[in-house]
């Protein structure tokens, strides 16, 4: 077992998650409007701050089809079948999950190269700025909006044509992660908090995406 990993691919599970919701795409939406005066945010506030801060990293910035490939290296059909094996085992208390999440262990340890790891910190980042715009209190002000999530909801509705299920991309992400970060702690018997996430994973991905 390899913690460093490991580690990568719970980072990795929740950008690969999160990115479904198209943050990228709606804050490049809002920095166009911006850019062009046609969004209401003070040239001194935080939410300019935050927007000046995405469009000096434009260039620095991982395309979709890069992080996309990243993901599909890692989360591939194999994994998806080990995942819903181990996930399933472990919400259902069955005896023979660590059997599962070995194998989990191993296939994510053989897919995640140095190249990978290296690239976790720069997609951590970088997402982490495009969420920095939705969550900025001036912006969401501006949209009416409570929180970010929100944000994302009503401007996929209007840039994207879609309306996600962010709660459920939200559990999805929070609850995939708690599961490799047990995987990478090593621990041989899984903790009620583990067999909880995997019960909320479960429920949440039979619920359909664009559930609302």
């Amino acid at each position: 077992m390899s913690v460093v990993e490991l580690e990568a691919a719970a980072a990795l599970y929740t950008g690969a998650t999160l990115e479904r919701l198209g943050p990228f795409a709606i804050v490049d939406r809002i920095l166009e409007l911006w850019l062009v005066r046609g969004l209401p945010v003070g040239a001194s506030d935080g939410g300019s701050r935050a927007l000046d801060r995405y469009w000096l990293h434009r260039d620095d910035r991982l395309s979709e089809e890069q992080r996309r490939r990243t993901y599909e290296r890692v989360f591939d059909a194999r994994f998806d079948e080990l995942w819903m094996a181990c996930v399933t085992a472990l919400a259902g208390g069955a005896t023979d999950a660590d059997r599962y999440a070995d194998a989990l262990r191993a296939h994510l340890v053989e897919h995640i190269d140095e190249r990978t790891v290296a690239l976790v910190p720069v997609l951590v980042d970088q997402l982490r700025e495009a969420l920095d715009v939705l969550a900025d209190r001036e912006i969401l002000d501006v949209h009416g909006a409570p929180d970010m999530w929100r944000l994302i909801l009503q401007r996929a509705r209007m840039d994207l044509g879609n309306e996600p299920d962010v709660t459920r991309a939200q559990t999805l992400a929070a609850a995939g992660a708690r599961i490799i970060g047990w995987l990478a702690a090593g621990e041989d018997e899984p903790s009620e908090e583990v067999a909880d996430a995997a019960g909320s994973w479960l429920a949440a991905a039979a619920r359909p995406p664009d559930a609302g």
